[in-house]
């Protein structure tokens, strides 16, 4: 086989798997009735993305029965931890706005800045530590922190991969059909994966 033939292979095979990633995530969104599905979806494609990226770890096969199984057993545990961020989030954005709008103070409208700032932080690398740690919600939570504060460039570069397949599927709007929510994730699981990696190696 040609290299131009292998390298079509392995862009089709890569195709295929995030058009079922997209597929499997859209379907097990609604039957969660989307409110109750959402957060073990995400959970689950990060899972998958996670895997693919370690070198170490064996890939999980992606089928239907498969797809279910994990995000049943995320079910749980991604819903506390999806909607403890949310509300969360919910209680910053409108203490923000009554600070900005009647307190006006400067020095609590930047301790809850710098808040949010760091809730945003959490927010990329929460459901990561999910998909790799055994721990409580507040633990992961705990988790996630310190994987931010420790690994402040390369969430940079995430945020900037975030921005980059953003660019990609507006110049080529196909990809929104095939993989949008898998190709925003992959940023996130390829950085926080390095992320991980490292904090594990500083601590093995």
């Amino acid at each position: 086989m040609n290299p131009t033939s292998t390298k079509t292979q392995i862009l089709g095979n890569l195709l295929i798997y995030l058009l079922k990633l997209q597929a499997f995530f859209l379907v097990f969104t609604f039957l969660g009735g989307v409110v109750l599905g959402i957060f073990p979806s995400l959970a689950t494609v990060l899972d998958y993305l996670v895997h693919s990226l370690d070198k170490k770890q064996d890939d999980l096969n992606l089928t239907f029965s498969t797809y279910k199984k994990r995000w049943s057993s995320y079910f749980k545990s991604a819903n506390l931890l999806g909607f403890s961020l949310s509300a969360l989030f919910l209680f910053l954005v409108v203490d923000l706005q009554i600070s900005k709008s009647f307190l006006h103070s400067l020095p609590l409208h930047l301790a809850l800045f710098t808040l949010l700032v760091l809730l945003l932080g959490i927010a990329c690398y929460l459901f990561p530590s999910l998909t790799r740690y055994n721990l409580t919600v507040l633990q992961h939570f705990k988790q996630a922190a310190y994987l931010f504060l420790a690994n402040l460039i390369p969430t940079v570069a995430m945020l900037a991969g975030l921005l980059l397949a953003s660019a990609l599927m507006t110049l080529f709007p196909i990809l929104v059909l095939i993989g949008l929510v898998p190709l925003l994730l992959l940023p996130i699981a390829h950085f926080a994966l390095q992320a991980m990696l490292k904090v594990e190696a500083n601590h093995g």
